[in-house]
């Protein structure tokens, strides 16, 4: 199983490299958090600030010559696997990273149940080619996934987040909508 991960991770920097770009699992900078803090307020999200980034032991990162493409944080939700926040910056969308760092988290974590929450288009497209399920109403997910997305209301509301929320122009993305991967 551990050759085969590895295997799998050579397959990546592989195809990634085909692209310019290099796929890694590690910790951010402090660097690369400033440079992904502004790219975000560039956003409608405001809840993605260097705390969260600075929270996460390690991140898909996908690179071109030391600058940022896109990165994706994993978060253990007990029995689940929740991939983001997800950010490809802005001048490397439809160009297939995104696509890339969503498939390496499907298969580095395939024998768990994976969870995607997103507005954005593009990532329903890709968890649906991924082979998840989408899931028509938040009452119909797991309790664990549910709990999870309720704390983060929690977690975020605060005076900075209202601040952000009205310096930002309204949302131009759709619904919120929920995909699953069972193992």
């Amino acid at each position: 199983m551990k050759a085969q991960m590895i295997w799998d991770f050579i397959y990546y920097l592989y195809s990634c490299t085909n692209m310019g770009a290099i796929l890694e699992k590690r910790r951010l900078n402090d660097r690369e958090i400033n440079t992904l803090v502004e790219e975000i307020k560039k956003f409608s999200n405001p809840l993605t600030g260097k705390k969260t980034w600075k929270s996460f032991k390690k991140v898909y990162i996908v690179t071109s010559q030391k600058d940022l493409i896109g990165v994706c944080g994993v978060r253990k939700l007990n029995n689940w696997i929740k991939p983001g926040p997800f950010v490809v910056f802005q001048r490397y969308h439809h160009q297939g990273y995104g696509r890339k760092i969503l498939e390496a988290i499907v298969d580095d974590y395939s024998a768990e149940n994976i969870f995607i929450g997103s507005r954005n288009s593009a990532v329903a497209k890709i968890a649906v080619r991924l082979g998840f399920k989408e899931i028509s109403s938040f009452w119909q997910l797991p309790n664990t996934v549910k709990l999870y997305l309720l704390g983060t209301i929690f977690d975020f509301f605060s005076i900075n987040f209202i601040k952000e929320f009205i310096r930002k122009k309204p949302a131009q993305e759709g619904p919120y909508r929920f995909f699953v991967k069972k193992k």
